[in-house]
């Protein structure tokens, strides 16, 4: 019997399906808190997972979008997308992807170094690892009023906030200041999903958590999005839509390389920028940050 793997992320049904008698293992801890049971409909993304990379496509005959080294390339041909991370060059791949224009299908050859057998049972590890699930759920989203972005984020009386910086801004260092102060629930110390329905946004915790290891399946309606500025003083700034726009898409992982996903990806920035309440948070390390925040929980 083909082994099956039930995922959600910011409400996103994902099933992974082996087409053969293999097993699916998940070795990521913070996956864990992702794994669901079966639901009553079919998943917004189905991946069928296979033991046979001699099958993935030629990507040699397809228009290269984007090439991140040896950690993955994107390329486009007649059928969609088909994404790729081989670290050596001169050996198999260990990941190929392909997926149609909207990313709900997706089909994952498995490399040969990646499959381990016990007992004549192959066991593949989960698809869904980083960097392929950010990348899937990035043109995913791209369609679909979502968005992914480098924060941190907090519930505070199920009302979400999230501290968007780059790497190395001190995400993970804000949330434990935070942690040490008040009842809040923290969703990631690193990656915020905030998808966008009618005229509301909801954030929501991913499984893909900074050093302090926040990883939480949870999320609410947002209501405040701060961004991370250091300097001399401890402080909360507001600023314009236009000001908030500049600063988000430097920590919005949007397929700008994709001249037919970028767009939608845009359009969901600036409707967040012109909604959502935003601020220049400038902060010390000298200076308690929940002072200056405890107006807004």
């Amino acid at each position: 019997m083909p082994d099956t793997l039930h995922l959600e992320i910011a409400g996103i049904a994902i099933t992974v399906a082996a087409a053969e008698a293999d097993q699916i293992f998940e070795q990521d801890p913070a996956k864990q808190r992702f794994i669901r049971s079966a639901g009553p409909g079919e998943a917004a993304i189905h991946v069928t997972l296979l033991n046979d990379p001699g099958a993935a496509p030629d990507t040699r005959r397809m228009t290269k979008l984007f090439d991140a080294g040896p950690t993955w390339q994107m390329h486009h041909g007649e059928n969609g997308y088909c994404l790729t991370v081989k670290p050596h060059r001169h050996r198999p791949a260990l990941w190929t992807l392909t997926a149609g224009p909207d990313f709900s299908r997706v089909t994952a050859y498995c490399g040969p170094n990646l499959v381990d057998t016990k007992n004549g049972i192959n066991r593949l590890p989960n698809p869904m690892t980083y960097p392929l699930d950010q990348i899937l759920l990035m043109h995913y989203l791209a369609s679909r009023q979502g968005i992914l972005l480098h924060a941190a984020g907090v519930l505070a009386n199920r009302r979400a906030f999230i501290f968007a910086g780059r790497s190395g801004a001190g995400k993970t260092s804000l949330a434990r200041r935070l942690q040490s102060r008040g009842p809040l629930r923290f969703l990631s110390d690193d990656r915020i999903l905030v998808r966008k329905a009618g005229d509301r946004f909801t954030a929501f915790g991913t499984p893909w958590p900074g050093e302090g290891g926040i990883a939480e399946n949870d999320g609410g309606p947002l209501e405040g999005l701060f961004f991370i500025i250091h300097g001399q003083s401890t402080r909360v700034t507001p600023i314009r839509p236009q000001t908030a726009l500049k600063r988000l898409l430097p920590v919005a992982s949007v397929p700008w390389y994709d001249r037919e996903a970028f767009p939608g990806a845009l359009d969901c920035c600036e409707a967040m920028t012109c909604r959502v309440p935003a601020y220049d948070f400038h902060i010390t390390p000298e200076i308690e940050v929940m002072d200056v925040l405890e107006d807004f929980f």
